[in-house]
């Protein structure tokens, strides 16, 4: 604790006692309202900790003093709420529904996916079945134009020999403009006939059978004259043509016809249909890609498996290579050892249950959700009071006392409402009767007990000639000016990392402000700081005196500020006893502080700081040394220097952009005592006091 009475200049002041019982009074009053409040503790958001209530004869009317020592008030035991009401009711609910409508939901899937999927099986057999017999009419049907047009050449030849080739040709027009979907016709690799109209309409080359012959017909020339073999020739034309090896008396024809009048054929809904030839090729797709690029499915485990089964037909369920499951339906045709499959994906199968599935859910859904609300509108009027008290307890943890909660109901929960409305107001008075930040790092348990050596900025700011300012004021306009004088000054020693240790009253107005104490910038910054919000108060007074006599007139005297300003060691701690307690700084460095800003009406100066602070931080100041001083206690005089200005612009911005944050200031004038416009001398400061 700082000893007042040894500073000359405070001497015969109101006694620190005094302000010590005050606080005594309202501490001993809260500690009674903490009987019947309702507080969260370290409990989280949603847990309550209820606490006996007042006496239900007086439910707002705390006791005036705490119970004696022998007769200790009555408190039960802490009841934690882990879950709300409304939340167990839903709860309930929701299981209840969840299992009712799940199991009406799985038994339904289960039974109906058994008929969906026998009637799946048959309808895509039946698909498989309908193409199959369309493609081998198709295939006949070239092979039966062919062989017709083959005897008509064999008569030809037989009738007009040895020169036939007009005839020939002329027949083979009339034969392509009756089949135009047939490009060309190849015999023993000797006589090629050609569909002219086809490849020109094609955009094709008519000499292109012939090169395909010679280029990849070599393995149609190794099979069994008696075998109708078919082969994909679209990846070499560049557009769908197949190619059917026809045995016809003891000769051979390659027939090239479009495989584009039977794709049509392929698709019928969500069924996929494909024609193979023995060796896998895919022959007839939907996808006229597949065709182009001349797919082979044999190595397909599924395709490898038909092909080498003899069976004429059969229906099986296989799954991809990536897990995508299929209905399989097979059909060997009876013309050109070719297969024919149609597959359905099973979701696609099952769609249909999953959309009821789905429906069922969505309704289970809108159940659950009416059920809800009614469990919620049930549930409100104890659920949203209960929600409402937590949110004002969690309020009340973060330092804010501003609750706004209304009573709306006699019970309980009205008496509790009630209850924190008062434990509210309590605290939000008790609050600004003490440091906010010590509030804060108590509640966070970062205050000790012990004592420790912190090195410290200690500021002290008064008003100076206080008794000219209040002569023939009455008390109620003494008190307004100086809450006024302080409104301005304590937001420019918060905003620049400052705590207000306390108000003296010795001789006037006094702020004790510490820096480094509860926290820390380091020491250089803290000292630093402090100096900010010595101009900070500067420029707020000039405001301040400028408001006055616009209000009072220009004859009032002007409202001075002289500050002391020191850095050194100081021991900080919590004083007192369990009944009152007390977050301070002690030791030399204070009382030096305080005797420092003494001096200010000698040197006619407003901001002094020690020779240990300047050496800190006098290279970031504009600066004037004054005459040194003999002190009490020390030996050799101090060094005292009197603040003019921050020399770096982005500091003097910093301050000024805080100062605009305050209620009442005119920017403008504080530009005039910090920063580039701000005096460059102690007699520009002296000039610039007044507003």
């Amino acid at each position: 604790m700082v000893q007042i009475s040894d500073f000359p200049v405070y001497e015969g002041t109101i006694p620190i006692d005094e302000v010590r019982s005050t606080h005594k009074r309202i501490l001993d009053k809260v500690e009674t309202i903490r009987g019947r409040t309702v507080r969260t503790d370290n409990a989280s958001a949603s847990e309550i900790l209820i606490e006996p209530e007042a006496d239900p004869a007086t439910p707002n009317t705390p006791p005036l003093t705490e119970p004696t020592p022998h007769e200790p008030p009555p408190i039960q035991q802490a009841i934690r709420v882990k879950l709300p009401i409304a939340v167990k009711l839903v709860g309930i609910v929701t299981i209840l529904l969840v299992l009712s409508l799940g199991a009406i939901t799985v038994l339904c899937s289960i039974l109906v996916s058994a008929d969906v999927k026998l009637t799946a099986e048959d309808n895509n057999f039946s698909v498989n079945r309908r193409v199959a017999e369309a493609v081998q009419t198709g295939l006949r049907g070239i092979r039966a134009a062919v062989t017709v047009f083959y005897y008509d050449l064999e008569a030809i030849r037989f009738n007009i020999q040895p020169d036939s080739t007009d005839a020939e040709n002329a027949a083979a027009d009339f034969f392509f403009e009756h089949n135009p979907q047939i490009a060309a016709i190849s015999i023993d690799g000797a006589s090629l006939f050609t569909n002219k109209t086809f490849f020109r309409d094609k955009g094709g080359d008519a000499n292109m059978p012939r090169s395909w012959l010679a280029a990849e017909g070599g393995d149609l020339d190794s099979a069994a004259t008696d075998v109708i073999l078919l082969r994909n020739a679209s990846p070499f034309f560049g557009f769908p043509v197949l190619v059917m090896r026809l045995p016809l008396s003891g000769s051979i024809s390659e027939i090239f016809f479009t495989s584009e009048n039977f794709n049509t054929l392929l698709g019928e809904g969500d069924n996929v249909s494909f024609l193979l030839n023995e060796i896998g090729d895919v022959l007839l797709h939907g996808n006229p890609d597949i065709l182009l690029s001349g797919a082979n499915f044999r190595q397909i485990p599924f395709v490898k498996n038909i092909l080498d089964n003899s069976s004429s037909n059969m229906q099986t369920i296989y799954t991809d290579e990536d897990g995508v499951e299929y209905f399989g339906a097979v059909q060997h045709l009876n013309i050109g050892s070719v297969t024919l499959i149609t597959i359905i994906r099973t979701s696609i199968v099952f769609g249909g249950i999953m959309e009821t599935t789905v429906r069922n859910i969505i309704l289970s859904v809108i159940v659950l959700i009416m059920s809800i609300i009614t469990v919620v509108l049930f549930s409100r009027t104890i659920s949203k009071p209960l929600r409402t008290l937590t949110g004002a307890a969690a309020k009340i943890e973060k330092g804010d006392y501003d609750l706004r909660l209304s009573v709306k109901s006699r019970d309980e929960l009205g008496v509790l409402t009630d209850n924190f409305i008062g434990m509210g107001n309590s605290l939000e008075n008790f609050e600004k009767f003490t440091n906010k930040t010590i509030v804060k790092l108590a509640k966070q348990g970062r205050l000790v007990r012990i004592g420790e050596n912190k090195r410290t900025t200690v500021c002290f700011a008064l008003i100076r000639d206080f008794h000219k300012v209040s002569d023939g004021l009455e008390a109620g306009a003494v008190v307004d000016f100086v809450n006024d004088y302080l409104r301005l000054m304590v937001p420019c020693i918060t905003m620049n990392g400052g705590s207000v240790d306390k108000f003296l009253t010795q001789g006037g107005v006094i702020i004790m402000a510490l820096w480094g104490t509860l926290e820390t910038a380091g020491a250089e910054e803290d000292a630093l700081n402090s100096i900010r919000a010595a101009l900070s108060m500067r420029a707020a007074l000039r405001c301040f005196n400028k408001k006055r006599r616009q209000k009072l007139g220009s004859h009032i005297p002007l409202v001075k500020l002289g500050c002391g300003i020191n850095t050194g060691e100081v021991v900080a701690g919590q004083i007192g006893s369990d009944e009152r307690m007390e977050y301070t700084v002690i030791g030399d460095a204070v009382n030096l502080a305080a005797r420092i800003e003494g001096p200010n009406d000698l040197f006619d100066t407003d901001i002094l700081i020690s020779e240990e602070t300047y050496n800190s931080v006098g290279r970031y100041l504009i600066t004037k040394e004054m005459r040194s001083i003999s002190v009490k206690g020390k030996e050799k005089p101090l060094r005292l220097f009197a603040v003019v200005n921050v020399r770096s612009a982005a500091r003097a911005k910093s301050m000024l952009d805080d100062l605009k944050k305050i209620e009442g200031i005119d920017i403008d004038i504080c530009k005039k005592c910090v920063g580039p416009e701000g005096p460059r001398s102690m007699n520009e400061v002296r000039q610039r006091w007044r507003p």
